[in-house]
């Protein structure tokens, strides 16, 4: 006969955790965090199971991919706490124009900007400089049919940035990728850079932000947020293509 706790956490494998009001994550292509919240069970624990995630729109602390809790996203672990096997979200080819989408938990505005990373193994921490090889290009927003509102312009001065409305949470966009980038190991980073903390972001200000979008604070009396936005709330998520 099972005990109750194996009972109760088959229970919980069955319903997982709600996502608490948080922030945000990528989920086309899943991102890693992603991967683990949707695809982790508690019961059996396996290799082919990635750890559990409860909380994949928390990732705001340092790493390359993110870290939760304790939980990098550099390494991203399986249900026995190994490092998990490589499991792609998507393949693309060099230069395509691809579709990626965030669900936002809270609202912080900002604006997104997507790279790439080839790793030659799984578990390999990608470097920063790697990232900034690989930057993807903003193309347009795309808008569901039941929306009615101006998407995102490009902006000409930081074509690698796609800006986030105030008031939609689940947001969709084409980005292309890079001509020379190739691989099958390739980490997809999002990186969130908001608009909530106490400094404005260079480019703003000549931004042109779309028809009844809300712009953030962009009061003089604001610092400007310094080069690498550390002083600005950040996210980050890497998603496993090739």
């Amino acid at each position: 006969m099972l005990s109750s706790t194996v009972i109760a956490a088959l229970v919980f494998a069955a319903h997982p955790a709600a996502v608490v009001d948080a922030h945000g994550y990528l989920n086309t292509p899943r991102s890693r965090n992603y991967v683990a919240y949707q695809d982790g069970k508690y019961w059996p624990p396996l290799a082919t199971d990635p750890l559990i995630e409860t909380e994949p729109q928390s990732a705001s602390s340092g790493g390359s991919c993110g870290i939760i809790s304790g939980r990098n996203y550099n390494q991203p672990m399986n249900a026995l706490h190994e490092l998990m096997k490589w499991n792609p979200q998507a393949c693309y080819t060099p230069d395509q124009i691809i579709h990626v989408a965030v669900t936002l938990t809270a609202h912080h505005q900002g604006h997104f900007e997507f790279h790439a990373c080839p790793i030659s193994a799984q578990g390999q921490a990608p470097s920063d400089e790697c990232f900034a090889q690989y930057p993807l290009t903003f193309v347009s927003e795309t808008l569901s049919v039941y929306e009615n509102r101006a998407p995102a312009n490009l902006d000409p001065n930081y074509p690698q940035r796609a800006y986030v409305n105030n008031n939609d949470s689940d947001l969709h966009y084409k980005f292309k990728l890079p001509p020379n980038l190739v691989g099958e190991m390739v980490l997809l980073r999002w990186h969130y850079i908001t608009a909530n903390g106490g400094c404005m972001h260079v480019g703003y200000d000549e931004y042109n932000w779309p028809t009844g979008w809300a712009r953030p604070n962009l009061g003089i009396e604001r610092i400007m947020c310094n080069a690498n936005y550390q002083n600005a709330e950040q996210f980050w998520n890497c998603a496993e293509i090739k």
